[in-house]
C-alpha cells in the first residue's frame, strides 16, 4: 500500500472523529492531525518509506530493531502505547492527550486494515506468532489498492464517528 493511500483513509477517518468533537476545538484538532500521521506511523520502520526518508536515522534504527512490518505493524504495538499512556497520564480522559491517543489509535489501526489487503500482510499475533495474515496476494504496489481504500474510507466515514461517539458517551 502505498503512503499516499495510507495518509487518505487516516485523513477521512481524523476529520470524521474530528467532526464529533467540535464542542472542543482543541481536541478535534489533536485527533485529527494525529490520526492522519499516525497513519504513516508504521511505515518508520522502512526507510524507503515516505515517513522514513523523512526521519532516515530513526527510521534505519526501527528498521534495524524490528525489520518491516515488524512490531510496528502489529496489534501488540498499539496496546504498548496505551499501556506507556496510561502509565503516563495524570487525567486520563480529560485531555487533550486522550483524544490524541485515541486519533493514533485510529489512523494507527487505519494503516494496519489497509496492509491486511497486501500479499505482505501483518503479523495479528505478534509477539506469539511471526505468521503474516493477509487478505489478498496484491503486491504493495498494486493500482487495485485504490479500488480496496475506497470501501475502507466509506466505511471509516460511518464507523469511525459512531466509535468517537460512543467513547465520548462513555467517559
Amino acid at each position: 500500500m502505498n503512503w499516499k493511500l495510507h495518509l487518505t483513509l487516516g485523513m477521512v477517518s481524523g476529520i470524521a472523529g474530528g467532526l464529533c468533537l467540535l464542542s472542543n476545538p482543541a481536541w478535534a484538532a489533536g485527533y485529527t492531525i494525529t490520526c492522519t500521521i499516525s497513519s504513516l506511523f508504521s511505515d518508520l520502520d522502512s526507510p524507503m518509506s515516505k515517513l522514513g526518508r523523512t526521519t532516515p536515522m530513526i527510521s534505519k534504527f526501527c528498521n534495524k530493531m524490528f525489520g518491516h512490518r515488524g512490531l510496528l505493524h502489529t496489534p501488540c504495538f498499539l496496546f504498548l502505547s496505551w499501556l506507556c499512556y496510561f502509565n503516563l497520564s495524570k487525567n486520563i480522559y480529560e485531555s487533550n492527550a486522550f483524544w490524541m491517543m485515541y486519533g493514533f489509535s485510529v489512523g494507527f489501526l487505519c494503516h494496519m486494515i489497509q496492509d491486511l489487503f497486501t500479499k505482505g500482510g501483518i503479523k495479528l499475533l505478534y509477539p506469539f506468532s511471526k505468521k503474516r495474515f493477509h487478505l489478498t496476494n496484491f503486491k504493495s504496489k498494486s493500482k487495485i489498492h485504490n479500488c480496496i481504500t475506497v470501501p475502507l474510507i466509506i466505511l471509516s466515514v460511518f464507523i469511525v464517528p459512531k466509535m468517537t461517539i460512543y467513547i465520548m458517551n462513555f467517559f
